[in-house]
């Protein structure tokens, strides 16, 4: 069996348990996947060769740029390591890209049914899970000293299954075809739907929506909502001062809305206290990592009729647009608005045909907006998703044997 293959199959075997119940080793199985792919004489060429895609070496600046922010930031030598995490999950997604393009089509036919399998396997996993009310998740979160509420614990699992729905979908239509891939999609949304939290399918449902619209528009499509994404990423900051700050002032109709769902109020006044944060230091920001030691932070924070939440930041701003902005500011903002727009015009081009660029698009914007309200932006686990999820798409969508 060829080393790429054999890699590629062992992620696909360990990925259904491991993110199910314990996510964050994403982390370690994207990373050792890249270390065992650099033994490819042809993968380590690839990385070598002079012409790197645009969108790398905006990350790289990006990067750069975070490392400079550590010498204003509360906590320096964490945003140091912090960055050293990035750039390994940099390198590891280069090379797990770099490997995914080498592959010929008999071999990603059959990678194609491996994960296919593991996908099912995670989808069977969460079902019974929060069906029965996770006798699984119980043995590892129920012990004597420990008192919590173990169910929350599956909605990682649900996120990552909602990401991986469309690489997934184009697995199955590289298989058997689309219909087949309609068949993915409806077993992944019911797993996804079970779960506690709601964001995941919410993000399912409108890439879903966006999808034929993708599909039908072909390329031009995919550049423009590749560049409203970037937009969307820059005007962050602006967008959220016109959508919140009215609604404690004069905005009663929206207040009520809002007051009727406890995690988006909440949500809601920790946005509203990041963006005036931002405004304090729109340029250069506060420093990577400082989300968490930011000044007023961990003070108590009053929502709407008197209800209390015990933290105005906890740990990052639940908003990865926003936190981008918060630690960064508008350079960080930038480097990263630019790169993501041309990540997103690359996928036309790597996409074999027009369904598979909008399949490819639709799994980006499941993770963005997942990423708009769950999660901090710079976790390792919810970036090895990213990186995983995306080397599927390209091993499904890309001609075969193409460095990249």
């Amino acid at each position: 069996m060829n080393p790429r293959v054999l890699i590629f199959s062992s992620l696909a075997f360990l990925l259904a348990p491991v993110a199910a119940f314990a996510p964050h080793g994403i982390v370690p199985l994207v990373v050792a996947a890249a270390v065992f792919s650099l033994a490819d004489k042809r993968v380590r060429q690839g990385l070598l060769t002079k012409n790197q895609p645009v969108f790398l070496w905006l990350l790289v600046l990006a990067i750069l740029w975070a490392l400079i922010t550590a010498a204003w930031t509360y906590e320096p030598m964490r945003a140091l390591r912090l960055a050293g995490s990035l750039t390994a999950l940099l390198a590891a997604a280069r090379t797990l890209a770099a490997a995914a393009g080498l592959l010929e089509s008999e071999e990603r036919n059959v990678l194609a049914k491996y994960f296919l399998l593991a996908g099912a396997a995670l989808a069977a996993l969460l079902l019974f899970e929060n069906a029965t009310n996770g006798p699984i998740t119980r043995l590892f979160h129920d012990f004597p000293g420990k008192m919590d509420d173990h169910m929350p614990s599956l909605n990682p699992g649900a996120a990552i299954l909602a990401v991986l729905a469309w690489p997934l979908v184009m697995a199955a239509a590289r298989w058997r075809g689309w219909r087949w891939g309609i068949l993915v999609l409806a077993v992944v949304a019911v797993a996804v739907f079970m779960a506690r939290t709601k964001t995941p399918i919410i993000a399912l449902f409108l890439s879903v929506l966006l999808f034929p619209v993708l599909a039908a528009g072909g390329r031009k499509a995919v550049r423009v909502f590749g560049a409203l994404a970037a937009g969307f990423l820059i005007a962050a900051p602006f967008i959220y001062r016109f959508l919140l700050f009215p609604v404690a002032a004069q905005g009663e109709a929206q207040a009520k809305i809002i007051r009727s769902m406890p995690t988006l109020e909440q949500r809601t006044w920790i946005w509203r206290f990041v963006v005036e944060r931002i405004e304090q230091h729109p340029f250069l920001g506060w420093g990577l990592d400082a989300s968490r030691f930011i000044e007023g932070g961990h003070e108590p924070m009053k929502g709407y009729d008197g209800r209390m939440f015990p933290e105005s930041l906890p740990l990052h701003p639940h908003n990865g647009f926003l936190q981008i902005w918060l630690e960064l500011g508008g350079v960080g903002a930038v480097l990263i608005a630019v790169a993501l727009a041309a990540l997103l015009f690359a996928i036309g081009k790597t996409s074999g045909n027009a369904k598979m660029a909008a399949a490819f698009f639709a799994m980006a914007v499941t993770y963005l907006v997942i990423g708009q309200v769950s999660f901090g932006v710079w976790q390792n686990w919810w970036l090895a998703t990213a990186i995983l999820s995306t080397s599927l798409c390209l091993m499904m969508s890309t001609s075969d044997g193409k460095k990249r």
